[in-house]
């Protein structure tokens, strides 16, 4: 189905057609419908989010073999054998479990400045000026 279009003077303009129009470059989907209909692809995970996943599980046993009756997550287990570790002596270990808990200590940086006093200043740039020429 075609209709002409006129401008006030009635000259034809264009021919417009109603029919259904072919989306051009750049203009893929039809309005309304999603660009993405599935969504961002997955990321990949990393090994942080795997690590705090698996530190969340509960194994059915002990390292040791035992049976795991209290239901400990691996995060306890590990945290556990820090402390031990740490209460037989392990210095590293304790360090790290401070720096966890308490939070690390700051560096503290010292700075001796010599500050030249001002009449030797004032000295000084006589002297510079004497020597440019200056008063």
């Amino acid at each position: 189905m075609t209709r002409k279009r006129t401008s006030g003077s009635g000259m034809a303009e264009k021919q417009h057609t109603t029919a259904k129009r072919k989306r051009g470059p750049g203009k893929p989907f039809k309005a309304g419908q999603s660009g993405n209909p599935n969504g961002r692809p997955k990321k990949a995970l990393c090994i942080t989010s795997q690590l705090k996943e698996v530190l969340d599980d509960v194994p059915l046993q002990l390292p040791n073999g035992t049976p795991n009756k209290d239901k400990l997550t691996w995060a306890r287990i590990i945290a556990e054998q820090a402390v031990r570790e740490a209460a037989k002596g392990s210095a590293s270990i304790l360090k790290e479990i401070l720096d966890r808990s308490e939070g690390k200590v700051a560096d503290k940086l010292q700075a001796e400045v010599d500050v030249m006093p001002p009449e030797e200043a004032a000295r000084l740039l006589g002297l510079l000026d004497a020597r440019r020429g200056g008063t």
